[in-house]
């Protein structure tokens, strides 16, 4: 812990630290749609903070302290509209979210079980490609306690995220994390960007001694704040890279709506990515940025990515891995 950090930093990191272990206990109902609602009920800037686990009451204490109105990420919003194009032939037919990482465990289950033990409640989980297979998985795969919604993008054949995000619009009416459907990631690193100082966007990047054309690349002012984020940026330029998952609070979530907004006018906006938006609005808005260096986190693009993945949770490399998560009962995967 830095000596500078307020008391009340210090009780808002016992309270994320809590969460991301409480048990539970579940029932689900189901509403079929386009527009999918499944819940299931509870039925009972770079220097990062050591770990602490905090009481029971960390939770309730992180809403009053120092006077101040603070609360808890509780949403989330997932893109896995499009088609897995690098990963055929084990994507022709199945969206890429749904296949076996962990034994009989899906890419999407991972995450959600991540998301669950890290205090997320509320999932959006943006679809195209394949939708009603995970509208399925959804439907038949009950994670405790969490709400999950999918909503539709007809578009995914013909555009990028930018316009799934856009999309999600209506979802974007909180404090939010914002993440990669084919990101894989230890628990840890989402517990530190929710634990991070409060910013309107907090962006997790990893560094690497080289990158691809591929990588969503960062420069970062020498503060660690976001400079600029793309796929094309000069290599004298790169400061690491995003690993596809962040968090936007307060009048960040209102700066990417209205970002959003505009650049979906321009039609050339169509073959965006997200990134691109918020590489623009970086120029007006404060982005920082948490470096995860150590910490495990895969991006799941080609099918060595696929096996590297695969050999990763044999060896039980993640210290959160799936079928040791506490209070949660793992389900066969069935598509």
């Amino acid at each position: 812990m830095q000596s500078g950090e307020t008391s009340a930093e210090k009780r808002r990191l016992s309270a994320i630290a809590s969460i991301c272990f409480l048990p539970s206990n579940s029932c689900f109902s189901l509403i079929p749609s386009r527009f999918s609602l499944i819940t299931w009920s509870d039925t009972s800037t770079h220097p990062i903070a050591p770990y602490h686990r905090g009481k029971e009451s960390a939770y309730a204490d992180w809403n009053k302290h120092d006077g101040e109105q603070s609360k808890l990420v509780m949403k989330a919003i997932v893109l896995n509209a499009g088609y897995g194009g690098r990963l055929r032939p084990a994507t022709d037919g199945l969206p890429k979210c749904l296949l076996r990482v962990d034994a009989d465990h899906s890419v999407l289950e991972v995450q959600l079980r991540t998301l669950a033990r890290c205090g997320i409640r509320h999932v959006t989980i943006m679809i195209g490609y394949e939708a009603e297979k995970i509208e399925h998985f959804i439907a038949t795969h009950p994670i405790a306690p969490l709400t999950v919604q999918t909503r539709y993008n007809p578009f995914f054949a013909t555009t990028n995220t930018a316009v799934t995000c856009w999309l999600a619009i209506r979802d974007m009416t909180e404090d939010f994390i914002l993440l990669n459907g084919d990101t894989l990631f230890d628990a840890e690193i989402l517990r530190r960007v929710l634990a991070a100082p409060e910013a309107p966007l907090v962006m997790a990047i990893d560094q690497k001694p080289s990158y691809d054309a591929d990588d969503m690349k960062v420069r970062l002012t020498t503060g660690g704040r976001l400079k600029a984020v793309g796929k094309s940026l000069p290599e004298s330029k790169i400061d690491g890279e995003s690993i596809g998952l962040m968090t936007f609070r307060a009048n960040g979530v209102a700066a990417f709506r209205s970002a959003l907004e505009t650049a979906v006018r321009d039609p050339e906006a169509l073959r965006l990515w997200y990134h691109d938006v918020i590489s623009l609005m970086a120029s007006t808005l404060p982005v920082n940025t948490i470096l995860i260096d150590g910490l495990w986190w895969r991006e799941i693009d080609t099918p060595q990515d696929l096996a590297e993945v695969r050999a990763s949770f044999a060896r039980r490399e993640l210290t959160a891995g799936v079928r040791h998560s506490p209070g949660i009962n793992t389900v066969p995967l069935k598509v």
